[in-house]
This record gives structure tokens, C-alpha cells and sequence, in this order.
């Protein structure tokens, strides 16, 4: 039996991830190409960059270090004087006035001798304006710059805002504190705003000695678009005044309202409204402009207390000054009640300078890797988030939210959905909605009328590494209904929940119709119920979300009612850990009304859940409960309950900021709430908020109907995912070593590091990775930017958070005995040292995700990063180099050294003439003739087949003689002439039973498989499949097929002799 080869030629290779261009080679004799490795090249000293401003902000201490590197002409020394003590109030007498706010003071181009250790001084909050200010010294004692203090208030009168200290590159005085009264029911004054480099700090509001009136606001810092704080105004606060920005002012508060506005951005508090009985009326503390880093800079003064009738005891003190430089709020007085004054703030030093000695960057050691197997790593770290708000307009039933990034597979990605409205929207076809993913780049809402504008909230969340299965779909429980069921394929009920979103078309106030639970009824069954079976349609999207096995999470569910006459019921569970736990429910109504158709629902304990009402009545809930419990290493989950007074204006957004711990993302939590509501009518949507995680300290939750009777308690979880080790797979070559891709469209890492000499690189430094073919050498060749569509492209895996902090590995690339600080991983330009400062002696080290993209074969492309705006580094002691792979897709005949065999053939044992049909065998693929299929093209699916070189028409033939090789013939197959073309008897047969697949080093076998027995049969079965790879073999490899049987059926009396049949292997990429 003997081998022919043919020929195709490759047609232009389309690069995918795992997916290939279809090209059909079959017997090409190619020696497998080596991958071309470069020496590393190292250059002459580039162009130095240049220097960038270090700041250095001292809040604390007695002493100051000057830096090796300070230029004693490109620097600036900056100072605010702490802010004054507003003044507590005297029983029957005054209110306290509002301390005043810190100067500030500049001066530049201060001479100082490097390395020398200097006294300074940083103020307390309240010192006064006797106590020395904000200053630093120079070596011989005389200070360079200082900043004077605010005054502290004295009984009603404010304090003097700071002013006359030293430098005199800038200087700007400090507000004034606002005055209170001398009265037994008298309202504080606000504290002044603090001086900064854009101007003067504003005077706090005034309070009086007027009854039922409010205090004053605090006043504005930093110059600029600043405002003074206002006076009271009646029973209300005055408000604060606006930071430099023109933005920042916090409300005054309102009479009996614990409500006054924290000031923002440099701006001062609201003043407290006048308050009676118990009623707390504090003026609200300032806010810090993020000058110098974030909370850092100019403050806003603290708003006054408000005043109260001679019997109140409540809380009317002042508010306390914002982070720096600015005066706390007089407290307020009622009768013989007493109240704090608000705290002045520190005062603050802030040194710029040009180092003299520019940072010199050199591009050091790299390292070229395979991506690792598992993206991602452990179940739940890959997940991530996704959420906003939205709004359905008036005028349309729907709308669609376009995703920031694409869902990789909807079957892995389930949906959270919240809405409310104004008092326009009270109908449950008009508030209520429904949300799904309707496709990969698309959430979908919808509601049962066109009203007016409805406000959504959402939370989409996706998996990666299959950690859940998602089915979803749309039913109608019917009017006069209570139930309908949704077929589902086969989950788990023990591993699944069910997450329901809905609504109505009944166009009067109400919710309670519109409300449903969802839970499996068996492993193929939705059940979806509502209460009753009113005569209204109720519309629910549902999601069947599935926990699959060796995730480490779990699924608890029952039901349980919250009956007539009680408040809150309790339900057990298995004992689970509240801090990777999450309780989802949902539920129905027997009434409708605000307070009956909302149920918070909490996880109190580890094995409690509790479900409440604002109050008990004559109603019930039957509630829908599930505990989703993670991996406490993989996923964290916060909770708490937070009431809120419901606000005052109707109609108007009214957000309640819940603090939380901080997250590491927001792209990798999301927040689920449920809420109780005082009120008793049905003013919908009064009981409906929209949530989101708006910073990563702070879950927001709002509506649009701000009134008493919304006041209720919101029950609130926050669910974080891990962050995911961003890890590289193995090495593709040594340290410092150039590499080639085994396999054409193939993904890589390249691991590069950046050395620091000289000078601190200061954080956030902004650089960018170009490459090249490489012409000549690596130094000499041109450079375009590396974007996602180059040739050489940076590519994007979803399962991993752009930008995140790489993993230390152990092959990581090392230069010398300087210090690795590991950066970010990289999908696009630019990139930047973010993660901290570099010293010298410190390597900074980066994560780049890339990928051969439609580069040609065996060619090779250098690497290097520049500065963002293209400059070069200094000095390129290394180039990350890449050959791209030979792109071969062949099956040959190799010998025991890898070597080809010129003719190929398989020996059939010698048979003799016989009266009967007997049969002959041999082994194709043997020691010295194995049969090699390689894979270095961009396809991963391919099918190795064998058939008859001249077509199913060909025999077996001595010259003279002939044997057919496809005839099924006779009572024995293969012994009798059949129904074919030809007169000759005779059947080939492969088989299977010995052959054996051996992969090359560092390949395996996955995905790889040999063929089924099978005879050919003209016209039928014309070739025969000797080996297939599936989706889940790999490329850049190749692999030996031996001890594949073959069996030839020989007809009786046939005449002896020597029988050839040509035959051809054919490799097809899928």
C-alpha cells in the first residue's frame, strides 16, 4: 500500500480567539519550521525625560525632611491656618458665634539645603489667632512662609478670619465666623471658610436673637466662585455658601428637621432650622475641596445652630468646620439648654517641587508567556458588574439601556431591576417594570402603559467561568388568575432561585395586583402566583439562575407569611456565613397600599431571616425567600438597615446616602434593597425606590415622592466579588529571551519591566506600548502605537478587570537587585504606574494582554514603551521580541528522529493463494513510519482522513491482475463482486483497537480522538475518518498516530502477487 500527497494552498488566515480560517492540506513534507529567537540588543542612552512636580502635603509632625533632589528654583511652599472654635451656647443668655477660617500664605522658590531636616508647625483646629499659624522654617530658623490662624468666637460674636502671616507669592485672608444673639432662644452663626490659592475665605452666615429662627450657614473657601454663607431666614437655616467651583453649599435646615445640608466640595453647612421640644436642629458640618489629593484642600465652615423655645432639649449645636483651615458653627440656645459649638479644622503645609534630577527610565528585563489555562482563576473572582439607571420616558411603555461592555454569554448573566416615579406614574401599569437581557449589548424595560417618566434602576451581573446557568423568559398570569407556570430545561431545585420583576395593566393606584413571586415547582417547572385572581393581566419576566457544582455556593429557599396583626415573622435556616451570604425575596400582597405592599426582608443572624411591615394590620404577605451563600474567599457581602424620614418635597429627587465599607470596584459589586413604608393610602409609588452603587463608600437609593409617609426602613446587602488573580500561564522562553508563537492568531502576556533611577517617578505617570517589525535591528526600527486592531493587537478578556494589579509570578521577569513593584495588567494604551510611586532602585512591572492579529507568518515584531506623548524612554536595555508562527497545518510521515520518510507505505502480511477468500493486515503508523498531524495555523477543530488517491474507481493492481478495495460483496463482505461499476471483489478496513495518540512536549491530548472502525464502500463510505480535534484541543502542537490496524479482504482463488493500492491522508481544518 503505498502514500500520495497533495498540496492545497493556505488561503489568508482570519484571526478570532480559538477560531480559525479554513484552509485543507493533505501529506505536505515540510520540515517543522524553528521559531526565530533574537538576541537581545542593548542601546546607547536615549533622550532624558523630563521631570515631573512631586507634591508633598503634611497634616502632622514637627519636622520636615527636604528632599535630595529639592531645586531651590521650581518650587512652592503653600499654608492655611487652622480654623477657630465656634462658641457653645450659655443657658439664657447667647448663642454662639462661628469661628473663622484659616489665611493662607505662599511663597515660592524657596532656598533650603537638600537633606536637611526642618522645624514645622501644623496647627490644631480652634488654636486661635494669638497661637503661631501653619509655617516651616529654613535651616537658620526663619520661617519661609506661615499662615495665620482663624479666631476663635467669643460668647455671640464671630470670629476674625486669619490674616498678616508671611509669603508673599500669595496671600488671602481668611472668612470671618458669622454672629449669634444674645437671647435665651438665640441661633448660631456660621464658621468662616478657609483661604486658598484661588482666594479669600467667605464669612459664615449670621444667626440672631430673634425667636423660632434658624442658624446661620457656614461660609465658602478658596476664592473663586465662593459665596458667603447666608443668615437664617425665618424658622429655616441660612444655607451655606458655595466653594471656589461655585457648587458645594449645603441647605439650611428646616424648623424641627435634623436636615441641614452637608456642605461638598469647599462649600460651608447648611445652618440649623429652629427646633423645638426634643427636636435635633444641629448646623451640618462643611466640606473639603480635593485641592491636594481627595479630601484634602480648602474647607467650607460649619453651619450654626438653630434656636429653640425655653423648653427645648434637643441637639442645637454647631456644625463642625470642613477638613482644613475653616471655623466650626456657633451652637444655638434654648432656654436653659445648651448646646456644643462646632470644631475648627487643622490648618495645613503643601510643598511643590521640580526634582532637579530628572527620573531616568530605563525599559529592563521581560518575559513572553501563554495566557494560563483557567482566565480568571477561582469561581466567582471573574464575575463582574454592570449597573446605572435609566428612564422610560413619558409618552413610551420601553426602553433599552445599550451595555458599556458586551455580556460574553447570556446563559451566564442574570439581571436586578428597580423603578419609582413621581406622582404621575401611580398606576401599576405605570410605575412598575420589568426588566430582561434581551442580547448581548442589550437590557430591555417595559411597563403596561405610555405614561409619564418612570425612573429604573438596574444591576446586571455576569460569570465567566460557568459558575451559573441563566434561563429567562416572559409569562402572563391572567386575568381571573392566580398562577401560571413557564417550562424550563432540567435544573437542579436545589441549586437554582428564581428572580421575578413585574407588571400590571390596571391603570389605578395600586401595586398590589402587579406583585408576584417566583419559585421551581419541579426541575422543569416556573411557578409564578400572585395573591388573588384579580381582573387584571400581571406580566412577569423571570430568571432561572443555577448554581453549578464545584462553585462552593449554595441555594436555601422557602416561604413563608407575614400574617395579620404582627409586624415582622422569622423564618430558620441552616446555619450559613452572613458575610458571604445573600438574601434575595420576593412576594405578594392580600391588600393594597403603600405600607402593605412593601416587606423588607433580612439575614439577623446566621441562621434567621426576618421579614417586616412598618406596622401590623388586617393584611398579609406571602414571601418567596432565597440565601445565596459564596465562598467567603471569593465573595464579601455587607448589610444593614437604615430608616430615613422620607424626605419633604413631592415630585422632586430625594437620594439617601448609605455609607458602606468601601469596595475594591464597582464594576464588581452591586447592591440589592428592599424597603419598608409608613404610609397607609395608595399614593404610589411612595413605597418604591431605584438603588445603586453610586462611589465605592456609598450605596444610593431615591425616589421621586418625598413626604412623611414615606419614611420606613431600608434593608440593604451589598455583594462584592474578589478580584480575580490576574496570573500568567507558562513561559513561551527564557528571561530576557525572545519568543516564538507556537501557533498563528495565538494570544500572549508580556510581562516588561521599567527601572527607576535617579528620581522618584511620581504616580499615575502616563506611558505607552508601541511595537514593530523588526527591520534591521530592534533600536533602528519604526514604531506605531499597539491599539486593538494592529497587527500586533492588545486583546480583551472579559474574565479580567483592565487595569487591575497583576499576580506576582514566580517566572516573572527580574532585573538585577532592584526591587519589583508589581503594576497593572494592560488590554489598551495607555498605561501608567497607578498603583504607587517608584523610587530608585524599583522596577515597576507590567501585565500586557496581546495578540498575533492577521501578522504574517514567521515574522518578527519588537516592543517598547514611550511616554504617552510618544517621547522615547531614556535607555532600552531589552526589547521584548516575537516571531510569529510559521502558521503550518500539515500531516506527514516522520521517522523515530522527527525526520520525513521519502515513500511511506504499510506492508500487508504475504497471503498465499487460497480456494477460499481469506484476509491480510498491516499497521499504519509505526516507530519509524509515524503519521504527524501539526497545528500551528489559527484553527483549533480539524478531521485527519484516508481514502483512495485515484477515487472510489481505484484498485488494488499487480499490473496484470486486480483486487478491489470497496466492494461489500457476499455472504462474508469482501469475497463476492457486489453492485458496483467493476467485476472485482475485495474490502479495505480500518480499525481502531491498537492506535494510540502521543502529543508533542508540553501538548495534551484534550479534545483529541481517533476514528470509528469502518470498511469502505463505494458510493457510501469513500473515506474513512482517522482522527478528529474538537473545540477544546489546542493549536500550536502536534501529535503521533500510531498503531492504526488495516485490513484487506482477498477474494478466492485470486493469483499471487505483488498488489499496490495509493492511497492519500487528507488533514481538513473545521
Amino acid at each position: 500500500m503505498r502514500f500520495h500527497e497533495k498540496n492545497s494552498n493556505h488561503r489568508p488566515r482570519k484571526v478570532q480567539r480559538n477560531a480559525a480560517s479554513r484552509l485543507r492540506l493533505a501529506w505536505v513534507f515540510v520540515t517543522i519550521a524553528v521559531f526565530l529567537l533574537q538576541q537581545i540588543v542593548a542601546l546607547p542612552f536615549m533622550p532624558r525625560a523630563y521631570a515631573a512636580p512631586v507634591q508633598i502635603v503634611l497634616t502632622s509632625g514637627s519636622t520636615w525632611d527636604v528632599p535630595p533632589a529639592w531645586d531651590n528654583t521650581n518650587n512652592t511652599i503653600e499654608a492655611i491656618g487652622a480654623g477657630g472654635n465656634g462658641v457653645s451656647s450659655v443657658a439664657s443668655t447667647n448663642s454662639g458665634g462661628g469661628g473663622g477660617g484659616g489665611e493662607y500664605r505662599k511663597a515660592a522658590n524657596v532656598t533650603l539645603v537638600p537633606n536637611t531636616t526642618l522645624s514645622i508647625h501644623v496647627p490644631s483646629g480652634g488654636s486661635g489667632s494669638a497661637a503661631e499659624g501653619a509655617w516651616i522654617k529654613n535651616g537658620l530658623g526663619v520661617k519661609v512662609v506661615e499662615a495665620k490662624n482663624g479666631g476663635n468666637a467669643s460668647a455671640a460674636t464671630g470670629g476674625s478670619g486669619g490674616a498678616g502671616g508671611t509669603g508673599s507669592a500669595a496671600n488671602y485672608a481668611g472668612g470671618a465666623g458669622g454672629d449669634g444673639g444674645t437671647s435665651n432662644r438665640a441661633s448660631g452663626g456660621g464658621g468662616g471658610g478657609s483661604a486658598g490659592p484661588s482666594g479669600v475665605g467667605r464669612t459664615g452666615g449670621n444667626g440672631g436673637a430673634a425667636q423660632n429662627i434658624g442658624g446661620g450657614g457656614g461660609g465658602g473657601s478658596n476664592g473663586g466662585s465662593s459665596t458667603a454663607g447666608s443668615d437664617y431666614s425665618g424658622n429655616t437655616g441660612g444655607n451655606g455658601g458655595n466653594g471656589s467651583s461655585g457648587t458645594g453649599a449645603g441647605s439650611g435646615g428646616t424648623r424641627n428637621n435634623n436636615d441641614a445640608g452637608t456642605g461638598t466640595s469647599g462649600g460651608g453647612g447648611g445652618g440649623g432650622g429652629q427646633g423645638t421640644g426634643t427636636s435635633d436642629v444641629p448646623g451640618a458640618d462643611g466640606g473639603t475641596e480635593d485641592l491636594w489629593g481627595t479630601g484634602i484642600g480648602p474647607s467650607g465652615g460649619g453651619g450654626g445652630g438653630g434656636a429653640g423655645g425655653t423648653s427645648a432639649t434637643g441637639n442645637h449645636g454647631g456644625g463642625n468646620a470642613g477638613g482644613y483651615g475653616a471655623g466650626g458653627g456657633g451652637a444655638g440656645v434654648a432656654g436653659n439648654n445648651t448646646s456644643t459649638g462646632g470644631s475648627g479644622s487643622q490648618g495645613i503645609l503643601v510643598v511643590t517641587y521640580t526634582p532637579s534630577v530628572a527620573t531616568s527610565i530605563t525599559q529592563a528585563g521581560y518575559r513572553i508567556f501563554n495566557n494560563p489555562s483557567s482566565l480568571g482563576g477561582t469561581p466567582w473572582q471573574s464575575c463582574r458588574t454592570e449597573t446605572g439607571e435609566t428612564t422610560i420616558p413619558g409618552g413610551s411603555s420601553t426602553t433599552n439601556v445599550t451595555l458599556a461592555s458586551p455580556i460574553s454569554d447570556t446563559n451566564q448573566a442574570f439581571l436586578l431591576v428597580n423603578s419609582t416615579g413621581a406622582s404621575d406614574v401611580s398606576g401599576g401599569n405605570d410605575h412598575m417594570v420589568a426588566g430582561s437581557v434581551s442580547s448581548t449589548t442589550t437590557l430591555s424595560f417595559i411597563r403596561g402603559s405610555t405614561a409619564n417618566t418612570v425612573y429604573v434602576s438596574y444591576s446586571l451581573v455576569e460569570c465567566f467561568l460557568h459558575e451559573i446557568s441563566v434561563q429567562r423568559g416572559q409569562t402572563t398570569i391572567a386575568s381571573g388568575s392566580s398562577s401560571n407556570t413557564a417550562a424550563i430545561s432540567a435544573v437542579s431545585t436545589t441549586d437554582s432561585f428564581v428572580l421575578v420583576s413585574s407588571y400590571d395593566d390596571d391603570s389605578s393606584g395600586n401595586e398590589q395586583t402587579g406583585l408576584a413571586t417566583g419559585a421551581l415547582q419541579d426541575s422543569t417547572t416556573v411557578a409564578l402566583q400572585r395573591y388573588d385572581a384579580p381582573t387584571v393581566n400581571d406580566t412577569v419576566h423571570w430568571q432561572v439562575v443555577t448554581l453549578s457544582g464545584g462553585t462552593g455556593a449554595s441555594v436555601q429557599t422557602g416561604e413563608v407569611t407575614l400574617g395579620n396583626a404582627t409586624a415582622s415573622v422569622t423564618d430558620s435556616i441552616s446555619s450559613v456565613d452572613t458575610g458571604s451570604s445573600w438574601v434575595y425575596c420576593s412576594y405578594d400582597a392580600s391588600a393594597n397600599g403603600l405600607r402593605q405592599t412593601a416587606v423588607g426582608c433580612e439575614l439577623t443572624d446566621p441562621t434567621t431571616l426576618t421579614f417586616s411591615r412598618y406596622s401590623s394590620s388586617n393584611y398579609s404577605n406571602r414571601i418567596r425567600w432565597y440565601v445565596v451563600s459564596f465562598p467567603n474567599t471569593a465573595v464579601v457581602v455587607q448589610r444593614g438597615a437604615q430608616s430615613d424620614g422620607g424626605g419633604s418635597t413631592d415630585g422632586a429627587r430625594y437620594d439617601l446616602d448609605i455609607p458602606i465599607t468601601p469596595v475594591n470596584s464597582i464594576t464588581r459589586a452591586f447592591g440589592y434593597i428592599t424597603n419598608t413604608t409608613r404610609g397607609t393610602g395608595t399614593a404610589f409609588p411612595r413605597n418604591a425606590w431605584i438603588s445603586q452603587i453610586t462611589t465605592l463608600d456609598t450605596l444610593r437609593t431615591s425616589y421621586w415622592r418625598g413626604r412623611s409617609s414615606g419614611a420606613g426602613t431600608h434593608y440593604w446587602q451589598v455583594i462584592e466579588f474578589a478580584a480575580p488573580d490576574i496570573d500568567v500561564g507558562s513561559a513561551l522562553a527564557a528571561r530576557n529571551t525572545a519568543a516564538g508563537l507556537p501557533a498563528a492568531g495565538r494570544e500572549f502576556r508580556l510581562r516588561m519591566l521599567l527601572g527607576i533611577s535617579d528620581a522618584t517617578l511620581p504616580q499615575s505617570t502616563s506611558f505607552k506600548l508601541q511595537y514593530a517589525p523588526q527591520s534591521g535591528s530592534c533600536s533602528t526600527s519604526s514604531y506605531v502605537d499597539v491599539t486593538t486592531s494592529s497587527a500586533m493587537a492588545y486583546d480583551n478578556h472579559a474574565e479580567l478587570p483592565d487595569g487591575g494589579t497583576l499576580t506576582a509570578n514566580a517566572n516573572d521577569p527580574v532585573d538585577g537587585t532592584n526591587t519589583i513593584v508589581p503594576q497593572a495588567y494592560v488590554e489598551n494604551n495607555n498605561f501608567a504606574n497607578d498603583t504607587s510611586t517608584l523610587a530608585p532602585g524599583e522596577d515597576g512591572e507590567w501585565d500586557f494582554s496581546l495578540v498575533d492579529n492577521t501578522a504574517p507568518a514567521s515574522s518578527t515584531y519588537c516592543f517598547r514603551a514611550v511616554h504617552s506623548d510618544g517621547t522615547p524612554l531614556d535607555s532600552y536595555a531589552t526589547y521584548p521580541q516575537v516571531t510569529t508562527s510559521d502558521g503550518i497545518f500539515s500531516v506527514k510521515i516522520v521517522n523515530g528522529s522527527g525526520g520525513t520518510v521519502g515513500s511511506p507505505g504499510v506492508a500487508l502480511s504475504t497471503g498465499v493463494m487460497k480456494f477460499a477468500c481469506d484476509a491480510t493486515s498491516g499497521t499504519l503508523g509505526t516507530s519509524s513510519e509515524n503519521v504527524r498531524v501539526t497545528n500551528h495555523s489559527a484553527s483549533v477543530p480539524w478531521t485527519l482522513s484516508i481514502a483512495a488517491t485515484a477515487g472510489n474507481t481505484a484498485t488494488w493492481t499487480n499490473g496484470t491482475q486486480y483486487i478491489d478495495y470497496n466492494d461489500p460483496g457476499g455472504s462474508q463482505p469482501g469475497c463476492g463482486e457486489g453492485s458496483d461499476g467493476d467485476t472485482y471483489a475485495g474490502m479495505l478496513s480500518v480499525g481502531f483497537t491498537g492506535a494510540t495518540v502521543l502529543p508533542s512536549a508540553g501538548c495534551t491530548t484534550d479534545g483529541v480522538t481517533t476514528g470509528t472502525s469502518a470498511a469502505f464502500n463505494q458510493g457510501t463510505t469513500d473515506d474513512i475518518t482517522l482522527a478528529r480535534a474538537g473545540g477544546s484541543a489546542t493549536n500550536g502542537c502536534y501529535w503521533d498516530f500510531n498503531g492504526i490496524d488495516i485490513s484487506q479482504t482477498i477474494p478466492a482463488e485470486q493469483r499471487p502477487g505483488t498488489y499496490n493500492l495509493d492511497l492519500t491522508i487528507t488533514l481538513t481544518a473545521n
